[in-house]
């Protein structure tokens, strides 16, 4: 049973077109094992996981600290104002590995990250970021042929957010592997992008002028947590 925090995610939920205005894309693509010539930096940051919310992240991996949620990156790349790229699906050593999406996972991504920008303060403008999925190959055709055709659930199934428990969607793919040995389905990176802030565009100016900052001293955004972060070389400092 979904929490009583769970927000609605049914195809006639506005939150569930909001996601899907996101383009999902593929403009290019990485190659499987290839490590990146690229380092992180205040506008790069590598993450193997997907855990976005606080939500998300493992009770054990709070308690130790081992994993910070993606949010914090995002909000401190907001914070910068200068914009930066989210990768995820590469590993620190930035060895790319992606992980195996199939559609409705995608947009369970897609949801995720767009429900906890809403909830930062203030919500995050949408002009403000994109979300990608980029395809990773490593030199053959993948063997998904189901991946290929599998269709949107029913309109009264509803993603599960804000948790570290599976979605239906992810126990879907999970029952795939379990029934079919030879399953492999097509890897992704997530590229989150945060937009270079251009007070000249319209929209940006609009909200700059009316917004409420979640941080009004230095006029900041702080994440669903209510905490504030900024960009550092390639770490992510809490605001004091």
């Amino acid at each position: 049973m979904l929490s009583d925090l769970e927000p609605q995610l049914r195809e006639d939920s506005p939150l569930y077109h909001d996601a899907l205005r996101i383009s999902i894309k593929t403009p290019s693509f990485y190659r499987h094992d290839v490590f990146l010539l690229v380092d992180e930096d205040d506008d790069v940051e590598f993450k193997g996981h997907l855990a976005f919310s606080y939500e998300q992240l493992p009770v054990k991996a709070k308690r130790l600290q081992t994993k910070r949620h993606i949010s914090s990156v995002a909000n401190g790349m907001l914070n910068n104002e200068k914009g930066g790229i989210i990768l995820m699906g590469v590993h620190d050593d930035k060895r790319i590995e992606g992980f195996t999406l199939s559609r409705a996972q995608q947009q369970h991504i897609v949801l995720s990250i767009v429900d906890t920008f809403n909830r930062f303060t203030p919500p995050v403008p949408k002009h403000f970021y994109d979300i990608s999925f980029i395809e990773i190959i490593d030199g053959k055709e993948p063997k998904d042929p189901l991946m290929k055709t599998l269709q949107l659930p029913p309109v009264n199934l509803q993603h599960q957010l804000r948790t570290e428990d599976p979605c239906w969607c992810d126990r879907q793919v999970r029952d795939l592997r379990n029934f079919f040995t030879d399953f492999q389905g097509r890897r992704w990176i997530v590229e989150l992008t945060i937009k270079k802030r251009n007070p000249s565009d319209h929209r940006t100016s609009r909200f700059l002028q009316s917004t409420t900052w979640g941080d009004p001293e230095h006029k900041l955004f702080t994440t669903e947590t209510g905490k504030g972060y900024y960009r550092l070389k390639d770490v992510t400092k809490r605001i004091a």
